[in-house]
C-alpha cells in the first residue's frame, strides 16, 4: 500500500502553472473508492522531487470525488490521496487528450481493482503496474532460487536465464507501449528511465581497446537521448529532476569549471520552452546555491551572473529577489577556488601592519576565528598541532590568523594560551573589522580556514583542520593522508558558531 508523505505547502505560483491555456475543452475527473468512508479526498502533483497539494475534494451525493472546471490542467503524474492514512495511487493527466475520464477502485487493493473509463492511457498506466508488479514477483522467486541454489551451478545458470527472460519480457512490452503510443506522457516517462544501451568497444587491428573511456564518452554523450528539452509535462513527474541529479552528480566531473560548462549546456537545452527554461535555471541554481562539496560555490555564481545579475530572471521573479540572489553571488565570487584571494591588512601582536600579499611561501593558512566562540576552542589546537608539525618538519608554509571579535589586550593572552607566539604564525587581529576583511572573505561564522598556493590563489576554504592536514601533506610531500592524527570529534569544516 503506497502512502503520501509529501503533503506540503499549497503554492500558488506553481498551482498557476498548472492551468494550460492550450484550449478551454476543461477537465471532469471523477474518482469512486469503495469501501471508503472519508468525506474528502486529497488531489496532489509531482513537482521535481517533490508533491503539492492541488485541491481537496468533497465526496458528492453519488459516492464521487470529482475534479471540474472549465481550462486545461496542465500535463503530469498526479496522485489521488485518502485520508488520514495518506494512501494514495498516482494517474497521469495529458493535455494532449481528453481529460474527461474516471477512475474506480477499492480501499483494500487500489491498483489491482482500478477500472478506468475514458481513459485509454490510464488503462496501459495501470495495466503496466499491474504488469511489472507481476514480473517483480517472479523475478524476487528466481532470485530467491539462485540463493538456495547455492554450489549447484545448473540450477543456478536455470533460473539465470529465467530472469534473464522476464527481464526481456519487461523490456519488449515496454517498447511496445511506446511505440505505439508516441505521444503519450507515459510514454515519454518510460522513455526517460531507459539508459542508454552501450555498444562493444571499437578495438584496434590487435584486438586492443582502441578507447579506454569508451563506454563512459558514448554513455554521457547519449544519457539525454531519451528526452525531449520542450515537453514541459515531464516537470510534473519525478523522473526530470532525477536525470538532471544523476547527470550532474554521477556522470559529470565534479570540477567546477566543467560542471559550469555542464549547468550552462542544460540549460540552453531548455531555451525552446520557457517554463522548461525557467525550471532547469532555478534548479540548477537551488542544486548548488545547496552543495555542501568545496568550491562547487562557483556554479552557483555563474548561474546567478548569468541569469539573475543579467536580469533575465526577471522574467520568473521579482526584482527583489533577483537583487538578493545576485548580491549573494557577488560575496560569493571574490572567493572562488582558483581566485587571487582578497588582500587583507591587518595589525599583528606587536601593533605591526602584516599584508597578505607580503607573505612569502609556498602554501598560506587563513584562519578566521573568535577566541570566545565554542568550536575554536577546539580548533585552534588542533590548527597548532597541524602547524607545529609542519613548521617544525622546515615546511614552506605560513599561518596567518585573523582574531575576528573581543579585545586585543584578552587576544593576546589567548595567543599564549594556545601557543600561537612562534615563527610561521602570523597572527593578526581586528575586532572592529575596519578593515573589511569578513565581508571580503564572506565570513558569516567561525572558525574558518583558508588554504592558498605560492600566488595567493585559493586552493581549498572552509575545511576542518584535519582536511588542512591532508591538502597540506598531499601538495607539498605528495602523500594522501594526514600527518597528524587526531580523536574523532564534532568538529565543523565550515564554521559553526555565527557571527
Amino acid at each position: 500500500m503506497n502512502h503520501f508523505k509529501g503533503i506540503l505547502v499549497f503554492l500558488l505560483s506553481l498551482t498557476a502553472f498548472l492551468v494550460s491555456a492550450q484550449n478551454n475543452k476543461g477537465y471532469d475527473i471523477k474518482f469512486k473508492i469503495n469501501n471508503f468512508n472519508g468525506k474528502n479526498a486529497l488531489l496532489a502533483y509531482h513537482f521535481g522531487d517533490k508533491q503539492y497539494i492541488l485541491d481537496t475534494l468533497e465526496r458528492t451525493p453519488s459516492g464521487y470525488f470529482q475534479f471540474k472546471g472549465d481550462t486545461t490542467i496542465r500535463g503530469g503524474l498526479y496522485l489521488f490521496v485518502l485520508p488520514p492514512k495518506n494512501n494514495y495511487f498516482e494517474f497521469i493527466i495529458d493535455n494532449k487528450e481528453s481529460q474527461n475520464f474516471t477512475l474506480e477502485s477499492d480501499s483494500t487493493d487500489l491498483i489491482n481493482k482500478m477500472k478506468v473509463t475514458g481513459s485509454r492511457q490510464n488503462e496501459l498506466f495501470f495495466g503496466d503496474i499491474r504488469f511489472i508488479s507481476e514480473k517483480r514477483k517472479l523475478a524476487d522467486d528466481l532470485q530467491k532460487k539462485i540463493k538456495e541454489a547455492a554450489a549447484d551451478s545448473a540450477q543456478i545458470k536455470k533460473h539465470q536465464t529465467a530472469l534473464k527472460g522476464i527481464d526481456n519480457e519487461v523490456v519488449s512490452a515496454r517498447e511496445k507501449l511506446v511505440k505505439e503510443n508516441p505521444g503519450m506522457l507515459y510514454s515519454a516517462i518510460l522513455k526517460a528511465t531507459k539508459d542508454p544501451e552501450i555498444p562493444e568497444t571499437p578495438k584496434d587491428k590487435d584486438g586492443k581497446p582502441v578507447d579506454s573511456l569508451f563506454a563512459y564518452k558514448y554513455y554521457k554523450s547519449h544519457f539525454w537521448d531519451n528526452i525531449n528539452f520542450n515537453d514541459e509535462r515531464i516537470l510534473l513527474t519525478p523522473v526530470f529532476i532525477g536525470k538532471i541529479n544523476q547527470y550532474l552528480d554521477k556522470v559529470c566531473s565534479q570540477a567546477n569549471d566543467s560542471l559550469i560548462k555542464e549547468t550552462e549546456w542544460l540549460i540552453s537545452k531548455t531555451r525552446g520552452n520557457k517554463e522548461m527554461f525557467k525550471y532547469m535555471v532555478v534548479t540548477t541554481l537551488n542544486k548548488y546555491a545547496n552543495d555542501k562539496i568545496m568550491g562547487h560555490d562557483a556554479v552557483y555564481v555563474a548561474i546567478a551572473e548569468n541569469y539573475y545579475c543579467s536580469g533575465l530572471a526577471l522574467a520568473w521573479t521579482d526584482t527583489e529577489q533577483c537583487t538578493k540572489i545576485c548580491d549573494r553571488a557577488v560575496k560569493l565570487s571574490p572567493t572562488i577556488l582558483g581566485r587571487r584571494a582578497p588582500e587583507v591588512r591587518i595589525m599583528d601582536e606587536n601593533d605591526k601592519w602584516v599584508s597578505l600579499s607580503d607573505v612569502n611561501s609556498d602554501y598560506t593558512v587563513l584562519y578566521f576565528w573568535d577566541y570566545d566562540c565554542g568550536h575554536c576552542k577546539k580548533v585552534t589546537p588542533k590548527l597548532m598541532q597541524v602547524a607545529n608539525a609542519y613548521l617544525d618538519k622546515g615546511a614552506n608554509v605560513k599561518f596567518y590568523t585573523v582574531e575576528i571579535n573581543g579585545t586585543r589586550e584578552e587576544w593576546k593572552k589567548k595567543l599564549q594560551d594556545y601557543k600561537m607566539t612562534r615563527e610561521g604564525v602570523i597572527n593578526t587581529a581586528d575586532p572592529g573589522r575596519v578593515t573589511g576583511f569578513d565581508k571580503k572573505y564572506d565570513l558569516l561564522s567561525t572558525p574558518r580556514i583558508v588554504i592558498l598556493d605560492k600566488d595567493k590563489k585559493i586552493i581549498a576554504k572552509y575545511i576542518s583542520s584535519k582536511q588542512m592536514d591532508e591538502i597540506l601533506n598531499h601538495y607539498i610531500y605528495g602523500k594522501n593522508e594526514p600527518m597528524v592524527i587526531f580523536e574523532e570529534d564534532s568538529e565543523p569544516h565550515e564554521g559553526d558558531d555565527k557571527h
